[in-house]
């Protein structure tokens, strides 16, 4: 019998490779926009569902870093509100 593949994603906080399912996605669209626990096509980046990168994430704004552009506040509001429910 064949295995079942697991999707992996690597966390831009962690930098461990996790699930994707344990995974949030934002996603740069081609337009320039930024969505968040979107299955749009385009750039993405995953961060952990886990209340400790809430920290981190307003501290250090990893997404700048990954996009390598500025991503609006209200992204990064949005993300923190997930990451706060879960």
């Amino acid at each position: 019998m064949k295995s079942k593949n697991i999707i992996s994603r690597k966390c831009i906080i962690t930098q461990k490779v996790i699930e994707k399912s344990k995974l949030i996605r934002v996603v740069r669209l081609k337009n320039g926009s930024y969505e968040v626990d979107s299955n749009s096509p385009g750039r993405g980046a995953y961060v952990s569902r886990d209340k400790k990168n809430i920290e981190i994430i307003e501290r250090k704004r990893p997404l700048n870093r990954a996009f390598r552009d500025n991503v609006d506040k209200k992204i990064y509001a949005q993300l923190i509100k997930i990451l706060e429910e879960a």
